[in-house]
C-alpha cells in the first residue's frame, strides 16, 4: 500500500471516529420570553440514586441560553431554576430546542423529546376536559340544579375521560418499554396514587413488560414497595382490622 493510500485510509478512519463522537453530542438551544428569567441561571439535573444532581448550567442572556455536552446514554433530565424543577426532557444525541413562555413550556427536536411532549400535550388535553367537567359541576351547584340525574351524568362523563386518559398513558408506556420514556412515565403514573400499590392496570403493564423494564431501578423499587403494601393490606384484611 503506497503512502497516499495509507494517508487516505487514516483520514477516513479519523473522520469516522470524529463523526461517531459527534453523534453522541447533544446541543440545546433555548429561548425565553419571560422577562423575569433574564439573568437567571438554569441547571440541567439528572436523578442519581433518588437525588437530582446538577450536570450543567447556563445563564439566560437576552432571552436565550445554550447547553452542550455528551450523551453517552439516553436519560431523563430536568431543567431547574435554583431548586425549582420547571420541565423534563430527554438527554439524547442531537439538536434539542427548549422554549419557555408564560403560557407554555416545551421541548422538541429529537425523537424521544418529540414523543414525550406529544404525550404531555395529549395528557394535558384530558386533564383540561376533567377541569371543564369540574367547572360545569360548580355551575350546577351555584344554580341549584344538582339533581341526581345531572350528577350521575357528570360522574359518568368524568369516569369516561379518566378511563381514556389512563388507557392512553398505559398504552404509551407499553409502546416505550424499551427506552427511557417507558419507566419514567410509569413512575409518573404511579405517583398519582395515594401510596404505592399495583392497581389492575399497573399490574397489567408489569406482567407484559420485558425484564429490562422491570429491572429499571425506579420501577423495581416501586414494585417492591407496592408488593409490601399489598401484603400489609391482605394481612390486616385477614385479621379483620381497618387499614389506615
Amino acid at each position: 500500500m503506497n503512502s497516499n493510500k495509507i494517508l487516505s485510509f487514516l483520514s477516513f478512519t479519523l473522520l469516522l471516529i470524529l463523526t461517531t463522537s459527534c453523534n453522541k453530542d447533544y446541543h440545546i438551544e433555548g429561548t425565553s420570553n419571560i422577562f423575569q428569567l433574564d439573568g437567571k441561571k438554569l441547571y440541567i439535573k439528572t436523578n442519581v440514586k433518588g437525588i437530582w444532581t446538577s450536570r450543567d448550567s447556563a445563564e439566560i442572556v437576552h432571552g436565550a441560553f445554550c447547553f452542550r455536552g455528551k450523551a453517552d446514554s439516553t436519560e431523563l433530565g430536568m431543567l431547574f431554576i435554583g431548586n425549582n424543577a420547571i420541565l423534563p426532557f430527554i438527554i439524547e444525541p442531537g439538536s434539542i430546542n427548549i422554549t419557555l413562555t408564560n403560557s407554555n413550556m416545551y421541548v422538541k427536536g429529537t425523537p424521544l423529546n418529540d414523543s414525550l411532549y406529544t404525550f404531555i400535550k395529549n395528557r394535558n388535553q384530558y386533564k383540561l376536559e376533567l377541569s371543564e367537567l369540574k367547572r360545569e359541576e360548580a355551575k350546577l351547584i351555584m344554580s341549584g340544579l344538582t339533581s341526581p340525574e345531572n350528577i350521575e351524568h357528570l360522574n359518568k362523563e368524568r369516569e369516561t375521560v379518566l378511563t381514556e386518559m389512563q388507557r392512553y398513558c398505559f398504552d404509551f408506556i407499553k409502546k416505550n418499554y424499551g427506552n427511557v420514556l417507558g419507566p419514567n412515565i410509569f413512575v409518573l403514573m404511579c405517583n398519582t396514587t395515594p401510596y404505592p400499590v399495583l392497581t389492575p392496570m399497573l399490574k397489567d403493564i408489569i406482567d407484559h413488560a420485558p425484564e429490562s423494564f422491570k429491572n429499571q431501578e425506579n420501577v423495581k423499587e416501586y414494585i417492591r414497595i407496592a408488593q409490601e403494601n399489598q401484603r400489609f393490606i391482605e394481612d390486616h384484611t385477614h385479621l379483620g382490622q381497618q387499614v389506615p
